[in-house]
């Protein structure tokens, strides 16, 4: 049994029915308020038979009572006992969180990353979990706005209803989903964005920049994997070594670097790829009833790959 909250002291009854039970040892972990630093590890089993107990016909199975005294393991236990509070293992300059997860439901997110800044937060309170990371839990009063300021390079996952989510500076992992509102990234490693009507602003991700979104504007300036999913959107990816979008309908645009690759499918709208002038990129463009120009040399090309397909929109590659 593993338990973050329980009033101490507890009593739990265990009632167990088996064939045969020689012995019957139970083990709680707990820490009341959360403690990760610690192991706070006690156990207090009474195991004893029950004074009349059941047994079927024709079978041996019995019924066995086994009692549990938990006693929560606190800083004023160890005060209180004269006992040193256990110090945390590990390099100290590790142990500080590196992750924050912040749920809201109609609250303007702001996260500004500062390089060797320490954790704060202005309406909303910090709650540190077992795993190390910190959870930012909004104040009712709604309309208001979370301030979070925390180290570059820490992974940050945000869930939102509505309301302005808004990250400034060098983050890690980053994940965000949200109903409708305005999102907006500075920079990344990795970035997975969830929306439903909420136009999309990313300036730089290193990695694998995923979005999916039902309706709004997608920008992403610069990113080394773009992948867009969308319904009717419209769509801008400055710079990126690869590109995967798709959506019904909504005008495309993606600038490809050298050796870049480019996979687009769509219904209706415009697509729009550039690419370098010295790239040779392998072209496959398909309209069943749109307009099709290419600028590119109509070589075989080894330098990159421009796939797109669409069913009544115009394609167009044009060299920058």
């Amino acid at each position: 049994v593993r338990a973050s909250k329980i009033a101490p002291p507890s009593m739990h009854r265990i009632f167990t029915s088996t064939s045969f039970i020689p012995s019957l040892s139970v083990t709680v972990v707990m820490s009341y308020p959360p403690l990760p630093a610690i192991r706070p590890i006690f156990i207090r089993p009474q195991p004893r038979r029950s004074s009349s107990p059941t047994v079927p016909s024709g079978g041996s199975q019995s019924r066995c009572e086994t009692t549990v005294t938990l006693t929560t393991l606190t800083r004023s236990f160890y005060t209180r006992h004269r006992m040193s509070f256990p110090p945390p293992r590990g390099d100290p300059s590790q142990l500080a969180p590196a992750r924050f997860v912040i749920a809201s439901r109609s609250t303007k997110v702001r996260v500004v990353a500062i390089s060797g800044a320490e954790p704060s937060v202005e309406g909303a309170t910090l709650h540190q979990q077992q795993d190390g990371s910190l959870t930012v839990l909004p104040s009712r009063c709604a309309g208001h706005e979370v301030l979070l300021v925390c180290p570059e390079n820490s992974d940050v996952a945000i869930g939102t209803a509505s309301g302005r989510v808004e990250l400034v500076g060098l983050f890690g992992n980053t994940r965000i989903v949200t109903s409708s509102g305005r999102v907006e990234v500075d920079r990344a490693s990795s970035l997975d964005i969830r929306s439903t009507s909420a136009s999309v602003t990313v300036g730089q991700c290193e990695g694998t920049c995923r979005i999916a979104t039902t309706s709004g504007v997608v920008h992403i300036g610069s990113a080394g994997q773009a992948d867009v999913s969308a319904v009717s959107s419209k769509i801008i990816i400055d710079d990126t070594n690869a590109a995967s979008v798709r959506t019904v309908s909504g005008s495309v645009t993606v600038g490809c670097s050298t050796g870049g690759h480019a996979h687009v499918r769509t219904v209706s709208g415009t697509v729009d790829i550039s690419v370098p002038a010295a790239a040779t990129p392998a072209i496959s463009l398909r309209s069943i009833s749109g307009k099709i120009r290419c600028d590119c040399e109509p070589t075989p090309g080894d330098d990159g790959e421009l796939n797109v397909k669409t069913v009544s929109g115009s394609i167009r590659v044009s060299i920058r």
